[in-house]
């Protein structure tokens, strides 16, 4: 069953959220060549970081597990609030 999602106004009370799956792909720097040119904004650590994770995924890098946690944290968060998940 599917049902849309809207939002009518930005005030209010949280009623329901949803919440994705922390899997992140990294861009492949030898096609999105866009990326060299996005990163100049960030401090060279992080832009190494960037290309180092070229082609990579969060669960290659080792991330997915930290993140899952996060996002598990957060929806405990948000049903101790009555928010429906």
């Amino acid at each position: 069953m599917s049902k849309d999602v809207g939002v009518d106004f930005e005030y209010g009370d949280l009623k329901e959220v949803v919440v994705g799956v922390p899997f992140a792909l990294y861009a492949d720097l030898k096609v999105a060549k866009w990326v060299e040119q996005a990163i100049k904004v960030l401090p060279e650590s992080e832009a190494e970081k960037v290309r180092e994770r070229s082609e990579k995924d969060s669960i290659t890098i080792g991330k997915f597990a930290a993140m899952e946690k996060e996002n598990e944290e957060l929806i405990s968060i948000f049903k101790k609030h009555g928010v429906k998940v």
